[in-house]
């Protein structure tokens, strides 16, 4: 009389197999993740960088050095009135929706506010240096 069932080589194989494809899977879904984040944070530095081009077109500078992404530097951009810098601010240059603010800093896709550097930049002479804050290598230069 035969038995019918699986013996325990079988069950192993199969159980190996399995958890082979679930680390194939689950690698591509954290690089497709990270590469998610890469394209937001790309999105924004140009958004960011076309905002000041044209904040810089109408005032005939960039915002200040010592200005960090916290408040202060978010009015630079859409609601320069309040700081009384210049009247030829023809802002909003860009809009700032209370999901982009976590606290008082603009972040990136990891959760750290973006680098900005005044003109010159140190990597982009003739432009700003804008970058994440996390160290992912994502910029403008």
């Amino acid at each position: 009389m035969k038995k019918s069932g699986f013996t325990l080589i079988e069950m192993m194989i199969v159980l190996i197999i399995m958890g082979i494809l679930a680390g194939l899977v689950t690698a591509t879904a954290i690089k497709t993740l990270q590469d998610a984040k890469k394209s937001e944070a790309e999105a924004v530095i140009s958004t960011i960088a076309s905002a000041l081009s044209r904040y810089e077109s109408d005032i005939g500078s960039y915002p200040p050095k010592d200005v960090s992404w916290d408040n202060s530097f978010k009015y630079y951009l859409q609601d320069d009135r309040s700081l009384d810098v210049s009247s030829a601010w023809n802002g909003p240059y860009m809009t700032f929706d209370n999901d982009d603010i976590s606290g008082r800093a603009v972040n990136d896709p990891w959760g750290n506010a973006y680098n900005y550097r005044n003109y010159p930049g140190v990597h982009n002479p003739a432009f700003v240096d804008i970058e994440d804050g996390s160290g992912e290598g994502v910029n403008n230069w």
